[in-house]
């Protein structure tokens, strides 16, 4: 996915990172290389502060694209929107095939996981345009590598 965006970049894209959770994992703060990434916002709930995507900030910077890690995310409780994928940045966006409510029950039976946070259907069936991206070398992890790129086009 980062790669696919350094490469977007390359060629002249306007595209920016949203959200992104690396998980502690040097190689995607590596793969992060030259994309511009919007700062997370800090909201504080039931007395501990929690950092979430800058939906504002976004929209302000008003890129071609943009990467959202994490699509699936549940919002802390009070936010706009109680799902990340709800918020209203009508960008090309990222996801992980994993997080598609559809193939929740074929996910589980070939990784022997429930993935909680899902997206509906409906955010393909609305997208302009729909690339997969598988950028994983190996089949059994084709799960967690593949990414759905949305496109909306601008008017």
């Amino acid at each position: 996915m980062l790669d696919e965006a350094n490469g977007r970049l390359e060629s002249g894209e306007d595209i920016i990172i949203g959200y992104i959770e690396c998980h502690g994992r040097k190689e995607t703060n590596y793969q992060i290389k030259n994309l511009e990434i919007i700062p997370r916002k800090q909201i504080t709930y039931n007395g501990i502060s929690l950092e979430e995507m800058d939906t504002e900030a976004i929209i302000k910077r008003n890129p071609e694209s943009v990467l959202v890690d994490e699509l699936a995310h549940n919002n802390v409780p009070g936010s706009k929107y109680n799902k990340r994928y709800k918020e209203n940045i009508q960008r090309n966006k990222y996801f992980n095939i994993q997080h598609l409510e559809s193939l929740n029950d074929s996910i589980k039976h070939i990784t022997g996981i429930r993935v909680n946070e899902t997206v509906p259907d409906l955010i393909i069936e609305l997208a302009d345009e729909v690339e997969v991206i598988d950028n994983c070398s190996h089949s059994y992890r084709i799960i967690s590598c593949t990414h759905y790129y949305l496109y909306s086009h601008r008017s």
